[in-house]
């Protein structure tokens, strides 16, 4: 005789059929209807006898009150956003702002100066600096052209020039561990410096070391005066590495251009600044890239090394470099465009890039508490640096070439909402956007090193959080590319109603949540039940039909009737298994009794009630019995073997109205129940699971009667098999008081 065996944890996948065995129907009715029934009323009999109902306390009339999380605005990102906003502001005019902005990176100008109290988070000068280049193509002023193609000669110089005033780096060994050479920058150099190395100086001011990669050339550049030598050597091996790493990218699905780098380092003084790290001044057309490295970046490591050996934000500051180079290499057009249009993914991207080659230095997460602020407000297409995340999302779940093909969708001319439209053109942007909203508000972003991007608490604006003391209608808006987020606040004792109506004209996604607890995002219900406890709704709104106008939902809340609590079912109950096994008999108490046997059964069968009036169940438990009508005069002569596998969960909301009646609402469908049937030793062929399409598909509906006995922690279910039929209660046991 076969006997059924599961190792617990394990998933058999049966085959469904229709049983041919009139017991065998009723006993899956049974087992169904243990998750109790689609009856959305509950039951009006009296409890049954020698149960108790758990202790009743009445409901709070006290509103709940919501604090809204406190963030300071942060600082501009970066000098783009400091000088388009002087130019809104009328401080200055774009050219004047253009020239005072590149003085920064020649140390003519302080960022003080500049800034004018809005320090930016980065002084990055790369997308200042394809501002300029793009000014000197199509700029009116003479004189202002003029000035700043003399400045941009000095932040970036030819190679030819670097190469005029250094020397090949003595072979190892030659020089002091740890420091250059000790012959101290005369004025002379560090004019020459300044001038932006001008020919027939007849000076050598720079070492530098070279070697090859993918037929490349790569050189590092720097000064003959006391700089930590192991710097050089840090930017000379990112350099080779991010070169390494970049070169199996794939944009379009084709090989990458990939070409020589020169990396020069300017540690003067005058442009000492601990946001001013690096940038590249090259354009598409540039047979080189140049990266610049400031001072800033050898003070900022210095900061946060954990030991002598440490480069790992430099390194990356390099690599963030490394990738404007290689954006300037594969996508000339949009690289050259104005970059305040195309600096949400230029920035961006270069964030995320230099993660994917230095995934543990995680310097890309300085700017995730940015990124939460401003997405509450901001399109993605107004952004910068901050949107690292949003790439790391995109890669995530599609690769990294993924961003590429993003990259290559962009225009390369018009305005960020051109931008934004050709995003919104892109398959499946619209869920993968709203998608990426649920995965960051709760904090479920994967980084490239495997771990999380720490982008908890999510970030609410004070006035989208909405406390509902009583009934009202609210428009929530969202423009697109925007998670736009609210907290609706039910205050506890009230079964609340609520109903939403899409308003347009942008089409809407829309989700919600009750907690990190239970962080299953769904619809938002047609009810909140606040019982035992207030509850909070976090309600995200996206939409990314741009240019269409904002996304707009009404939603309707209004206080009902208040609500018992039952503090006894609070908790995590665990099925008893030898209750269960009288259960599944019951139906035959009547008949042969060895015509139904359980051969085996065990697992995790669990229900977890939280106080916000919500409970999931948690399945992965198998029973494996037998019919036996062989013999006896039946007539039938069939052995019927069954193993049923109950898996997966499954979330309702629940209302017990303190005299022992209990009712659930359907969430959350995620649970199933297959079985594997043998019928004289023979398997029967079939498939699919018994409750697809059934009233019982989400594990937890309808209505039951309960008991629940503080003391002993014990928790009765009584269902409903219909016709004013009781079932056999089912006893679960208190195994934790907390959810």
């Amino acid at each position: 005789m076969t006997r059924w065996t599961r190792c617990i944890g394990t998933i058999i996948h049966g085959r469904s059929v229709a049983l041919l065995v009139a017991g065998v129907i009723v006993l899956v009715g049974a087992v169904a209807c243990n998750l109790p029934g689609p009856s959305s009323t509950a039951l009006t009999t009296a409890s049954a006898a020698g149960q108790e109902t758990g202790p009743q306390e009445p409901a709070s009339t006290t509103p709940a009150t919501e604090v809204p999380l406190s963030y300071e605005p942060p600082a501009p990102a970066g000098l783009i956003d400091v000088l388009y906003s002087g130019v809104e502001s009328g401080s200055w005019s774009y050219e004047k702002g253009l020239v005072e902005a590149l003085k920064i990176l020649t140390g003519e100008t302080r960022v003080e100066q500049f800034a004018a109290g809005q320090h930016p988070s980065s002084t990055e000068g790369s997308g200042i600096v394809r501002e300029a280049q793009l000014y000197l193509k199509n700029g009116q002023d003479a004189g202002e052209r003029a000035e700043i193609e003399r400045l941009l000669g000095v932040i970036a110089p030819a190679p030819e020039r670097l190469l005029e005033v250094a020397d090949p780096e003595p072979v190892t060994g030659a020089r002091p561990p740890g420091y250059a050479a000790r012959l101290n920058i005369s004025q002379d150099c560090e004019e020459l410096y300044k001038d932006g190395f001008p020919s027939g100086s007849g000076l050598k001011c720079l070492l530098y070391k070279e070697g090859g990669i993918g037929g490349q050339l790569m050189r590092v550049f720097y000064p003959l005066l006391e700089m930590p030598l192991d710097y050089a050597d840090a930017a000379y091996t990112s350099v080779m590495q991010s070169f390494e790493a970049y070169a199996k990218l794939a944009p379009n699905s084709k090989p990458p251009q990939m070409k020589g780098v020169d990396l020069l380092f300017v540690v003067l003084p005058e442009i000492e600044d601990p946001t001013n790290l690096a940038m590249v001044p090259t354009t598409g057309s540039d047979q080189r890239c140049l990266i610049v490295v400031y001072l800033g970046a050898i003070q900022k490591n210095e900061a946060k090394k954990g030991g002598p050996d440490d480069f790992a934000y430099f390194s990356q500051t390099v690599a963030h470099e490394m990738f404007h180079c290689f954006q300037t290499w594969n996508f000339p057009a949009q690289t050259d465009a104005s970059w305040k249009v195309q600096d949400w993914w230029g920035e961006g991207t270069a964030e995320f890039f230099s993660n994917v080659v230095y995934p543990y230095a995680n310097g890309e997460w300085e700017w995730t508490g940015a990124f939460s602020y401003h997405s509450a407000d901001t399109p993605l297409t107004g952004m910068g640096y901050e949107n690292s995340v949003f790439f790391q999302y995109l890669a995530d779940q599609q690769g990294n070439n993924a961003v590429l093909d993003l990259i290559s969708a962009m225009p390369s001319t018009g305005s960020e909402s051109d931008q934004a439209t050709a995003l919104s053109k892109l398959a499946g942007m619209d869920k993968l956007f709203h998608d990426f909203g649920q995965a960051f508000l709760d904090g479920q972003v994967q980084d490239s090193s495997g771990s999380i991007v720490p982008s908890l608490p999510a970030y609410i604006p004070a006035d989208h959080v909405i406390t509902v003391k009583e009934a009202q209608i609210r428009l929530l808006e969202s423009e697109p590319f925007v998670l736009q987020r609210y907290t609706l606040v039910f205050p506890q004792g009230y079964r609340y109603t609520i109903s939403q109506v899409d308003k347009g004209p942008a089409q809407a996604s829309k989700s919600a949540r009750i907690d990190l607890s239970l962080s299953q995002w769904a619809e938002l219900p047609d009810q909140a039940l606040t019982a035992c406890s207030p509850v909070t709704y976090l309600f995200l709104l996206t939409t990314v039909q741009a240019g269409s106008g904002k996304a707009s939902v009404e939603v309707s809340m209004t206080p009902q009737e208040e609500l018992a609590c039952d503090k006894c079912l609070v908790g995590t109950w665990e099925i008893d298994t030898p209750s269960f096994a009288d259960y599944l008999a019951a139906p035959f108490k009547d008949s042969d009794p060895n015509i139904f046997s359980i051969d085996s059964m065990g697992g995790t069968w669990r229900l977890h009630f939280t106080p916000q009036s919500m409970v999931t169940g948690e399945y992965d438990y198998f029973v494996g019995y037998e019919l036996d009508q062989t013999g006896g005069g039946s007539g039938f002569d069939l052995l019927a073997q069954v193993l049923l596998d109950i898996t997966g969960d499954g979330t309702a909301q629940y209302i017990s109205d303190g005299v022992g009646h209990i009712s659930f609402y359907p969430i959350q469908d995620n649970f199933n129940m297959e079985q594997t049937v043998l019928i004289n030793g023979q398997e029967v062929p079939g498939g699919g699971n018994l409750m697809s399409g059934s009233p019982f598909s989400s594990g937890i509906a309808g209505a039951a009667l309960y008991s629940c006995d503080t003391d002993s922690g014990v928790l009765y279910l009584t269902n409903d098999l219909g016709g004013g039929a009781l079932a056999e209660p089912v006893k679960y046991n208190r195994i934790s008081s907390t959810p």
